[in-house]
């Protein structure tokens, strides 16, 4: 579902139902139109992507005759790790350092920091095109 999300228009009624509401939300909290299409076009990208992601997992998860998330998960962050751990640290220092920290949060904590930090960008960028002369907001 997420895959067909991509990369189109949505035209269903609950896409265009969600769509009409996020948009209000945007215009309503003081946004041009303009700003609040790439807003809501943005958010909608980072949303369906996570989703499509996710999807890959549970393929991959179901393909390897996994049940557990758990179970996959933990696999996975092994694996990644192992891998990121065998590179020669010449290279690449910084992944090879900081691996532990590449891997320690879950798909929730970074889901929810990533949409906290275009959230914040959105609202740093809406507040900045309020003090900048016409010629240079977003129209």
């Amino acid at each position: 579902m997420a895959r067909a999300a991509l990369a189109s228009i949505p035209t269903g009624e609950h896409s265009l139902r969600t769509g009409e509401f996020t948009y209000g939300l945007l215009i309503e909290a003081g946004m041009s139109p303009r700003e609040a299409s790439l807003a809501m076009d943005r958010l909608t990208l980072y949303l369906v992507g996570d989703a499509y992601e996710a999807s890959v997992h549970w393929a991959r998860m179901r393909a390897a005759g996994m049940r557990d998330p758990r179970e996959y998960f933990e696999a996975f962050i092994r694996q990644i790790t192992t891998y990121y751990r065998a590179l020669p640290r010449e290279r690449f220092p910084h992944l090879y350092d900081h691996v532990d920290d590449l891997t320690a949060d879950g798909g929730e904590a970074r889901f929810e920091y990533g949409l906290e930090l275009l959230l914040d960008g959105i609202e740093a960028a809406h507040a900045q095109d309020l003090t900048r002369p016409a010629l240079g907001r977003i129209a």
